[in-house]
């Protein structure tokens, strides 16, 4: 095979540093990540990506103090300087949805695990995506969390993707990427609220091919027959005007 070629694109600010890996041109996770402090040390980051400080060590640089004032301080600076980072990195269009799923802190790791630069980036881009365009799309774009809804499934995107005013997250985005925007608040778009887009007018199934019609009752079928204890959204299928007659209308 053809050896992969790669280089690090560095983003520095007030002495701290975020490196990431370019692997033919595209941001890459690196595996084994180590706190650097000017020359890498023993002591794992959990970040697929670099870090670099000038941190205070113990003598044999095994191990950092992260209570002392002095580490505490480095590690919040590395909040703004993330952010910026990732500015940057969708400037030069870096940021993709494999970057999402690999490369950006969205693991929640448990309390009492000793990775403050992580908690301190995770809980930082937490809050990024809640108001900046950073989630992938499905029409390739990015948007804020509050933008986007997430598809029950993803014949769900399949049906409405050409639905302009519809924004689903990525097909691609891995079921860590879905559970990290869920929990500040992305929306799940299931089969009720497809009826009620219809119930509204706000899509107009007149305006829509016959293929797409088949594949609407395709999938409203299979959702009747894998929710049959739904009710109410059996009743809402039952009632939605989506059987198109010879004249042209709907009931």
């Amino acid at each position: 095979a053809a050896e992969k070629f790669i280089e690090l694109l560095k983003f520095s600010k007030e002495g701290c540093s975020v490196v990431y890996q370019l692997s033919d041109g595209a941001i890459t996770p690196v595996a084994g990540s180590k706190i650097s402090v000017f020359f890498p040390t023993i002591i794992d980051s959990n970040l697929p990506f670099l870090v670099d400080a000038p941190f205070q060590t113990s003598t044999t640089r095994e191990s950092i103090d992260f209570e002392l004032p002095h580490n505490k301080n480095i590690v919040d600076k590395f909040s703004s300087l993330f952010s910026e980072s990732i500015t940057k990195l969708k400037a030069l269009n870096l940021f993709t949805v494999d970057v999402f799923n690999d490369v950006m802190p969205i693991d929640t790791i448990e309390e009492s695990e000793d990775f403050p630069i992580y908690k301190k980036l995770h809980a930082t881009f937490l809050e990024d995506v809640k108001t900046l365009p950073l989630v992938p799309t499905n029409h390739n774009d990015l948007l804020p969390v509050a933008k986007i809804v997430v598809a029950h499934k993803s014949e769900t995107i399949e049906l409405l993707n050409h639905i302009p005013s519809l924004h689903f997250a990525h097909q691609n985005l891995s079921a860590t990427a879905i559970a990290f925007i869920n929990q500040i608040g992305a929306r799940t778009f299931g089969p009720l609220d497809l009826l009620n887009l219809i119930n509204q007018d706000k899509i107009n199934l007149s305006e829509q091919t016959d293929e797409w019609l088949y594949k609407l009752y395709e999938y409203c079928l299979i959702t009747m027959l894998g929710n049959r204890w739904n009710w109410k959204l059996i009743q809402t299928l039952k009632l939605t005007p989506i059987i198109k007659t010879r004249s042209g209308g709907f009931t």
